[in-house]
């Protein structure tokens, strides 16, 4: 056809009106040569942008990938994205790394986030507890691990037992700490100890005890179903998802190893913590336990360097609850660490302050 069509237009003796039909075919093939080009060029493009998202995401899964580590004599499963400074994520009872998921990427952007499972949680298999397994335990494999991976001081952002744990290494190991966040750690032995805070206690106990006994006799179920119970209300086990259920499963052999444990809540002493140097953020849920709420108000009155936030439509599970605000305020923090302006902390701008508490000493 093209032949044809140079042959026709450059033929000066050739009719008018074959040269009008020959150079509206030349325009028309023009077109079509252009769109088709075009329609290649957003093909390549579409499949070019695809390849770099499939290996951006197959870069962000090798990040993400399990890893295992062995610290003192146990393996800890963990995940590592980003770089920069190093944090600890410690997540609470009945839970694992999995916890963070959703996490890791944003606190990759600016760290080097690592969430590990401590050692009888999923999918650890270490042999049978000791019989005084606790936080402290739980604080000397944070050590371990930190050492193992060469990490140097980290930020450590934990929640409720976790919590117990990281207040524990920070009094241990004060030079490997940069900065805490806890999320309402679980430092009940300091309401056992109080007039005011015996009645809380005594309500957890009449929790533990029974929960304590079933695992004992293997009722797992009914050991989930107290437990649930006491922290989310009446029946709370049997309105969550199969996949939330499975994974309280999953995780029912560290709850074991505390039930066998002689020493759940070992002596956490205040003089220790009220020498705790590094900045402290502290979160609690706005609906959360009592028990938790005269914990949290221990800690402020004792931590030189604590701010505090409240987190509204949250409960003990803030990190579940209302994970966008404990979010941003535990980014806002750690960034005004990095940028030298503790001092001047200010809530969330998203967050009411009719629902947001912020205080620092």
């Amino acid at each position: 056809m093209f032949s044809v069509i140079r042959y026709i237009l450059g033929t000066g003796d050739a009719p008018a009106h074959l040269r009008r039909v020959a150079q509206l075919h030349l325009v028309r093939s023009v077109r079509v040569i252009r769109l088709k080009c075009a329609l290649r060029w957003r093909i390549l493009l579409f499949a070019g942008l695809a390849g770099l998202a499939a290996s951006q995401a197959a870069t962000a899964e090798s990040q993400t990938s399990l890893s295992v580590i062995k610290v003192n004599g146990v393996e800890l499963h963990y995940v590592v994205l980003g770089s920069g400074s190093p944090l600890i994520f410690i997540h609470g009872a009945l839970d694992d790394y999995r916890m963070w998921e959703a996490e890791m990427e944003p606190f990759g952007r600016y760290y080097r986030a690592i969430a590990y499972s401590r050692r009888y949680n999923f999918p650890n298999h270490n042999s049978s507890p000791e019989a005084d397994y606790s936080a402290i335990v739980d604080a000397e494999d944070v050590a371990g691990l930190i050492q193992s991976l060469k990490l140097g001081p980290v930020h450590l952002v934990a929640h409720s037992y976790g919590g117990y744990t990281a207040l524990f290494f920070a009094t241990r190991h004060p030079e490997l700490v940069r900065s805490l966040v806890l999320a309402e750690p679980a430092v009940l032995s300091w309401a056992a100890d109080r007039p005011s805070g015996q009645p809380l206690f005594e309500s957890f106990m009449k929790m533990w005890q029974p929960v304590r006994e079933a695992l004992q006799r293997g009722k797992d179920t009914q050991a989930l179903e107290m437990t649930l119970d006491y922290f989310e209300g009446k029946g709370a086990f049997e309105r969550l998802p199969s996949s939330v259920q499975e994974v309280l499963r999953d995780n029912l052999e560290e709850w074991r190893a505390l039930a066998r444990s002689a020493n759940i809540f070992p002596p956490l002493p205040r003089e220790q913590v009220a020498r705790i140097q590094v900045p402290t953020l502290l979160l609690t849920g706005a609906r959360t336990l009592p028990i938790h709420q005269f914990i949290d108000a221990e800690l402020q009155s004792l931590l030189p360097h604590a701010s505090s936030v409240t987190i509204p439509q949250a409960g003990h599970e803030m990190w579940s609850d209302n994970a966008e605000a404990c979010r941003d305020a535990t980014l806002k923090f750690l960034r005004k660490i990095d940028s030298g302006a503790l001092s001047f902390l200010q809530p969330p701008k998203h967050l009411s302050s009719r629902c947001v508490m912020w205080s620092s000493r």
